[in-house]
Order: structure tokens, then C-alpha cells, then sequence
């Protein structure tokens, strides 16, 4: 049996919540997102936003507001919101991403109306169809079929809510990139070099305006090509 609520002391460290102020907290319904990288729409609206005070407000709003997560409506308090999902209230005309900082911790950054209809996905799984079709899976669940193989895991495209797939973002020297792990956590940067490994993960080489340094290629997400498409 799923519990339904998880200890505050023993909750992910990039969830930017008090760890003392009450013994629990929501714990997020299963979903594509990880713990460390996702959180409750709950607490994004009354930790982050402070929309309200408590779980029972923030279910008010729910209920009452259209609340739209990547343009679905969300009812469920307890939903996983995801790194780079778009988060929206348009009757407070209220538009945020999801992402990370460099304290580790999970933030919204508010984004424009235009801005809004668009998002960075990360493919983590490819298989062949018949045809000579692919079917990709992204890193937030979302799973889209097309043509051709050149798209490969690592790679992002720029998706669009109302169209699907508008540009492919391949790793490769010069992309902008974002961090979501390491020492380098919730960094913007450009790929210098990628050098491949054989028994651990390729190693990827990033320069930034102060430094230049490796990290590992989970960590990284390709956000454009010769600048970034969205605000992070």
C-alpha cells in the first residue's frame, strides 16, 4: 500500500519547503517525473506561489480556478509537476516553469503568455516501429512516433502544446545546455566537447562566461542551439 504522505525531515532536498514546521507533507502521485526532480502541485501553489495557506485552500483553487499544467487542467492536489513544466492560471493571468537553482532547489520562474506554448523534452528511451518509425519517450512521459533515425537519446526537442514537435535539439558542439545535477546544478552553458566513454557515461565538457569544467551527460539537457529557447 502507497502511503500517503511523506516525513518533511526526509523529503528531497530539492523540494523548497521548511523541514519543521509540520511533521508531513504530500507526497506526489506516481508519475513520469522522479522525486528529486518533480513535486506536488500543492506545494508549488502555496510554497512557491503563496496562492494559500494551507493543503485545504490550495484544493479550493484547484477546484474553483482552471489550473493548467503543460495546457491540461490539473483537479489533483497531490499531481507530480515536473522540471520544465508549464504551469497556468489564466484567470490570474499567472504563467511559470518549472526548474532548478544552482542552491539545488526546485523554482518557478515566471514566463510569458508566448513562452507558455512551448517546452524543452529530453528523450530517455527510443524503440523502432514498422515503417521505418520511431517512437520517443521523453523525460516527462509524453511518447510522440515519427520519421526517421536521426533522433537519439540525450537529444531535446522543442516541443509545442498545440503542435507537437517543432525542432529537434541534438547534443552536439556548440548547443546550450542546462544542468539539473552535479556540482554544477541549475547551470547554463554551451557544450565545448563531448568524449565518449565505453563503460560509463559519455563525458561532456562545458563552458560557462566564468569557468569551464566536465560533467556527466545525465546531468545535461540540451535547451538550444545557438541560444536558449526557454527561460530556466
Amino acid at each position: 500500500m502507497v502511503k500517503r504522505h511523506l516525513a518533511r525531515l526526509t523529503s528531497p532536498k530539492t523540494w523548497p519547503v521548511s523541514r519543521k514546521r509540520i511533521r508531513f507533507i504530500a507526497r506526489p502521485l506516481p508519475g513520469a517525473h522522479n522525486f528529486m526532480l518533480g513535486l506536488p502541485i500543492v506545494i508549488a501553489l502555496r510554497d512557491l506561489l503563496r496562492l494559500g495557506e494551507t493543503a485545504g485552500e490550495i484544493k479550493k483553487i484547484l477546484n474553483l480556478k482552471q489550473v493548467l499544467v503543460d495546457g491540461r487542467r490539473v483537479k489533483e492536489p497531490k499531481f507530480m509537476l515536473g522540471l520544465f513544466d508549464v504551469l497556468q492560471i489564466p484567470d490570474l493571468k499567472l504563467n511559470y516553469r518549472l526548474s532548478i537553482n544552482s542552491r539545488g532547489k526546485l523554482c518557478l520562474h515566471e514566463i510569458s503568455a508566448e513562452e507558455a506554448k512551448i517546452k524543452i523534452c529530453r528523450i530517455i528511451r527510443k524503440h523502432a516501429l514498422k515503417g521505418g518509425k520511431i517512437n520517443l519517450t521523453f523525460h516527462d512521459g509524453k511518447n510522440c512516433i515519427v520519421k526517421g533515425a536521426d533522433y537519439k537519446v540525450g537529444d531535446s526537442v522543442l516541443f509545442e502544446f498545440n503542435k507537437g514537435i517543432t525542432k529537434k535539439l541534438p547534443v552536439k558542439k556548440g548547443a546550450i545546455i542546462f544542468l539539473v545535477g552535479g556540482r554544477h546544478i541549475g547551470t547554463t552553458g554551451e557544450l565545448v566537447d563531448v568524449v565518449q566513454r565505453k563503460l560509463v557515461s559519455d563525458e561532456m565538457i562545458v563552458k560557462t562566461k566564468k569557468e569551464q569544467f566536465s560533467t556527466l551527460q545525465k546531468y545535461v539537457y540540451i535547451i538550444g542551439e545557438d541560444k536558449q529557447l526557454i527561460k530556466v
